[in-house]
């Protein structure tokens, strides 16, 4: 028996839970052995002896000596960055002196022929004792077992002990459904049916993210991703990031998925895929990742064959740009739509894979549906605007709309249709919400005996420029329309003579 001195005083303050203490431990297990063969090699097992557990992990799979627990900074993992967890030769020194400090635990490792625990022993340093951490050695057999045992783990931790495995990345963890797919950077799996143990503090955590083996990130849909990487930035301490975090490294490794992972992916987002961004902050969207998983699927003939010929009809609207006339266009698309679209409308990323412009075919359907309307139209539809201005006593318009005659009598038009939004605040007035450019008529709302219900008709489309169907301010102004409408009863008639006359 002999005692080895590490210099590393007892009273170091590490902030480590016992589950830190303990995950640290077990990889180091993990870390000498290959992911494949973790379950099949390593033996773990803990069994209540009095008043606290007793715990064993060991295998035969591999063996170290024991000179490579009494650095800080040298590991046999040094040269293999990307390939294990632990690096730097800190974590089993760490986790032995957090054990002394707690109290009641005693820890023992064997490999070969030695066997070490923790000990303390003191050193005198500038006329002071200082308590010190130290191993205690002594040479015993070579079982050709690779053992570490932990005596007195208090009940509290039974958690802990119940859920140890599931923290890294390995075929068997009861965490993980079938592989979806890998490559040389990352793999994919299912989630399993089991639940996950923090769920009831994250409502939403349905999958876990895996950097480099070790559980590190909460992901809010059911897959489980390991990204077999070492990021420059991460900290040792190895900590769970946060969600902004997650997604950027998410980002990342959706960047290396191939075209068939892809396009499984993408179809778990299948109800994401008209989602956009609330903001520039948005950390709950799926539209980047969309975006990235149709790239992913565009670059592959094959695969996009398949997107293809499964989701045939799909439609997207542009987004709005500097061009103002071409997002009057997109607004009257989007009014379009809601009365006479089938087909879905996704994201324009989506052209990638086939979809095709609702724009475009708005303008098709408008170019062959819609007429300049006649000589006689457009009289009566002047004479409808000026009796509005007349009777209604409120600022509807700068200029009276262009007028279309609509010639698909399927079709039902909202009057803000071909709206666009109003910016200008105009002193003395109240504040309109839209300008209307532009109102649908048919052949029948000019005929002798519609002038009354053509003029309520374009009377209720102008009062929009305060609100939609939905809005309270359009409600109101339609129950005063009845009572204007009343009020001029002497213009509305004069006017009506004038629309016999044209």
């Amino acid at each position: 028996m002999s005692l080895i001195k590490l210099e590393i005083a007892v009273d170091y303050p590490i902030q480590w839970e016992f589950s830190r203490v303990f995950r640290d431990l077990v990889q180091n297990f993990y870390d000498s052995l290959l992911p494949e063969e973790f379950a099949e090699n390593f033996r773990y097992s803990y069994e209540l002896e009095g008043t606290g557990y007793h715990v064993i992990m060991e295998t035969k799979k591999t063996d170290f000596s024991y000179e490579w627990l009494t650095y800080v900074g040298g590991s046999t993992k040094t040269d293999n960055e990307g390939e294990y967890i632990g690096k730097y030769g800190e974590g089993f020194k760490m986790a032995a002196l957090r054990i002394m400090q707690m109290g009641e635990m005693a820890l023992t490792m064997h490999s070969q022929n030695w066997l070490i625990s923790p000990v303390t022993y003191n050193e005198t340093i500038d006329g002071r004792v200082i308590p010190m951490l130290g191993y205690d050695y002594r040479e015993v057999p070579n079982d050709g077992i690779t053992r570490l045992e932990i005596m007195g783990v208090s009940r509290n931790h039974k958690t802990v002990l119940e859920e140890a495995l599931l923290d890294f990345c390995y075929p068997e963890n009861k965490l993980f459904g079938p592989v979806v797919g890998k490559g040389t950077q990352w793999e994919l799996y299912e989630r399993s049916k089991r639940i996950i143990p923090c769920k009831q503090d994250f409502p939403n955590l349905k999958g876990i993210l895996y950097v480099n083996n070790l559980a590190r990130g909460r992901l809010d849909f059911p897959l489980i991703i390991n990204y077999k990487k070492t990021l420059a930035y991460d900290s040792r301490s190895r900590e769970t990031f946060d969600d902004a975090k997650t997604i950027d490294i998410l980002h990342e490794v959706v960047n290396l998925f191939d075209s068939k992972t892809s396009l499984f992916v993408l179809e778990m987002f299948n109800k994401k895929w008209n989602e956009y961004p609330k903001d520039a902050y948005d950390i709950n969207t799926k539209y980047y990742l969309v975006c990235q998983l149709v790239r992913n699927i565009a670059k592959d003939e094959i695969m996009a064959g398949v997107f293809k010929h499964k989701y045939q009809k799909l439609v997207y609207i542009d987004r709005k740009t500097n061009d103002f006339i071409h997002n009057r266009l997109i607004d009257e698309t989007k009014a379009w739509a809601k009365e006479n679209n089938s087909k879905r409308i996704v994201n324009p990323i989506f052209r990638l894979l086939g979809a095709e412009s609702l724009v475009q075919e708005y303008e098709n359907i408008k170019s062959l549906i819609y007429i300049e309307p006649s000589e006689i139209e457009k009289i009566r539809a002047d004479i409808l605007y000026i009796t509005i201005k007349e009777i209604v006593p409120l600022k509807l318009t700068s200029k009276m709309p262009e007028i279309i005659i609509d010639e698909d009598e399927k079709e039902i038009f909202n009057p803000l249709q071909f709206a666009e939004r109003n910016y200008i605040k105009e002193k003395g007035h109240k504040k309109k919400k839209y300008e209307i450019n532009r109102l649908a008529f048919r052949h029948e709302d000019f005929q002798d005996e519609a002038y009354l219900k053509s003029l309520i008709k374009m009377a209720e489309a102008l009062l929009h420029v305060y609100g939609t169907d939905r809005s309270s301010t359009l409600t109101l102004l339609l129950t005063h329309l009845g009572q204007w409408i009343l009020e001029g009863a002497d213009i509305i008639k004069k006017h009506e003579i004038e629309w016999n006359n044209a």
